[in-house]
């Protein structure tokens, strides 16, 4: 997602977070595969709630380019998590990973495809760590910034690990053997991603920086499942820059806080929570290793401790989804929300966590019933109101189980408007025989196209779904089944949006540059005013909340908020926004246009904007947003 290749570690883990095991997997007639990160290859493909059309529809869908986390395989089919949800994708749709690479040349060009011709997408830098797929005449397909592309393979290292320096001090060298020049110098417990070896001596990365030490000074780990973990057994821990002491101090965590477990190294956990990672005693970290929901009684104690005479901290209600860590003589370490404690075994029953963390508002007519069950012979534990915002968990059989504030228990699933049943329609401006505007060498329809396909990417790391106007320079919406120039179609692509929204929270953002005879820049954005309008006002809070987002990303002169009567705003059945990402014809705007840095920036501004829209109309997009 970002121009600039980051710390190779940090990449790492970026990418090692999408990689997280399921807490538990289907029964299924076959061995289960192991699980590794996938890539989706067709257009999109739907998601079932089982191993066949059979068993119907979770809901979501999966796109082209979009990673996934790959488990067992049955009947062809494969089970994966995604943005979205679990469930299972045809199996010829997903192309599963073969591990985690770094660039080890200076840079390198990423293209379209296996051929130089294809096209390129951007570069990454010497350092930037990659998901490995493929490969395909001497081409790498690999997952990198939020999107699928193709490098030249000898570029790209297999990456076996995370390591420490062992030794004192070390000298770190330019190549494979000292006649290369020294490059610098590492100390115990320095932190390293390491890689290849060559002679004895071990190709290292130290912050992105690539260099060379002799293998017996490194400390080795792999890199195994990463696996979920809370902070226990202290009120705070502190968060090391090593394995040891003696590096110091990065911050702290807290009791309870959930972390990420990367690796243990001699008693020491390599851990993350949010944008801290380091190393904690491990000792102070617990990996969950499932996940259960309390079973349908009235409640369960949490005690502080295994054992009845420590003292309660609280209760869970029946039907309360937990995460579950260690055995203790019966007790359950579970943890839900903010209470994290020891629940007697036999309250506690496992279940697959269906959709993880999602979450959404009550969209029945009223209220909505909240039950101790899945299911109207539970009896029921209060009722939620309509537009309530909710957090969601399983589904089972049409029900899904929520919490809202101190209520946790099960509701009729379509009572639930989840961020994953939300459209956002992007409709990149002009296209085909329709230039657009046009200055310093370049065309509007190419740059709105290039902006939006980026901010698709962006949205492959929230829940809410996204569907193009055109994603190729033609148009993709049909009259009659017929595709119609772009030129011709505006009143088409609001009529493609009509025929796609499916929830009354979708939303449509058309994207423009602007242009007038180079005497103006900055940008703007516009909404349609109309008393008969009923989406006037939220499609002004859409407007706003982007172009605030825009002027910050961009750097762009501050233009405004205003009516505009465009037909694509005019016509439409959502709220609407037409974007103007600058002047095309200006210098000072088209030079920031004519870079993928800017324009990678412009799709941020139309990502976060969109975010900061839903969070002000009470949806929960926290876990969503770009650090």
């Amino acid at each position: 997602m970002f121009k600039h290749s980051l710390k190779v570690l940090i990449a790492l883990l970026v990418l090692a977070i999408t990689v997280i095991s399921p807490m538990a997997t289907p029964n299924s007639a076959e061995a289960s595969t192991a699980e590794s990160e996938g890539i989706v290859t067709s257009g999109f493909a739907n998601v079932y709630r089982g191993p066949g059309k059979a068993y119907g529809l979770t809901g979501g869908t999966v796109s082209k380019g979009e990673l996934v986390t790959a488990y067992q395989v049955s009947n062809g089919w494969t089970y994966i998590k995604s943005n979205n949800d679990y469930g299972w994708v045809w199996g010829d749709f997903i192309k599963r990973s073969s591990g985690t690479g770094v660039l080890t040349a200076s840079y390198a060009n990423l293209y379209k495809d296996s051929y130089s011709s294809s096209g390129t997408k951007g570069q990454i830098t010497q350092g930037t760590a990659v998901s490995m797929f493929e490969t395909k005449n001497g081409w790498r397909h690999i997952f990198v910034n939020g999107e699928e592309a193709w490098v030249w393979g000898e570029f790209v290292s297999p990456a076996n690990g995370l390591g420490t320096i062992s030794a004192s001090y070390v000298n770190l060298y330019k190549g494979p053997g000292k006649a290369y020049g020294t490059d610098g110098t590492a100390t115990n417990g320095t932190t390293v991603t390491f890689a290849g070896v060559k002679n004895g001596w071990r190709q290292v990365f130290i912050e992105g920086r690539e260099s060379w030490i002799w293998d017996s000074y490194i400390t080795k780990g792999t890199f195994g499942n990463v696996t979920e973990g809370v902070i226990t057994n202290a009120s705070f821990v502190n968060i090391y820059k090593s394995s040891g002491k003696s590096n110091g101090i990065k911050g702290q965590f807290n009791n309870g806080q959930a972390v990420m477990v990367f690796q243990n190294t001699n008693g020491w956990s390599y851990v993350q929570s949010g944008n801290m990672a380091g190393w904690v005693w491990g000792t102070y970290v617990t990996a969950e290793s499932s996940t259960g929901v309390i079973k349908n009684t009235s409640y369960a104690n949490v005690y502080k401790d295994a054992l009845s005479s420590s003292g309660t901290k609280g209760r869970l209600d029946g039907g309360t989804a937990v995460a579950v860590y260690e055995n203790s003589n019966g007790w359950q370490h579970i943890k839900s929300g903010d209470l994290e404690g020891w629940v007697w075994g036999d309250f506690v029953e496992s279940k697959m966590k269906i959709a993880s963390g999602s979450d959404g508002i009550v969209a029945a007519s009223a209220s909505a019933n909240v039950y101790r069950g899945p299911g109207k012979s539970y009896s029921t534990i209060g009722s939620i109101a309509k537009g309530a915002e909710v957090h969601t968990f399983n589904l089972h059989n049409g029900w899904r189980f929520i919490q809202s504030g101190s209520i946790e228990g099960w509701v009729w699933g379509e009572y639930v408007d989840r961020l994953s049943n939300i459209t956002v329609f992007l409709d990149p401006g002009h296209g085909d025989n329709d230039p657009g505007g046009m200055g310093y060498g370049m065309k509007e329809k190419d740059l709105v196209l290039d902006i939006g396909l980026k901010a698709r990417n962006l949205f492959g790391n929230s829940p809410l779904n996204v569907m193009m106007t055109r994603t190729a320079d033609k148009s993709e919406v049909t009259s009659n089944g017929t595709t119609i120039t772009t030129s011709d179609s505006l009143r088409l692509r609001t009529g493609f949006a009509k025929k796609h929204t499916k929830s009354g929270n979708d939303i449509f953002i058309s994207l423009h540059t602007n242009a007038f005879n180079g005497s103006a820049e900055g940008g703007e954005s516009y909404y349609y005013q109309s008393a008969v309008n009923p989406y006037s006002a939220d499609s002004k809070l859409l407007a706003e909340s982007i172009q605030k987002r825009l002027i910050e990303y961009m750097q762009l002169k501050d233009r405004g908020v205003d009516h505009g009567n465009f037909a694509v705003l005019r016509e439409n059945i959502m709220p609407a926004s037409l974007i103007e990402m600058g002047f095309i014809d200006n210098e000072g705007d088209a030079k920031k246009l004519k870079e993928d840095y800017w324009r990678l920036q412009a799709a941020k501004a139309v990502y976060q904007g969109t975010l900061d829209y839903y969070e002000r109309k009470g949806f929960n997009v926290n876990p969503y947003k770009l650090k």
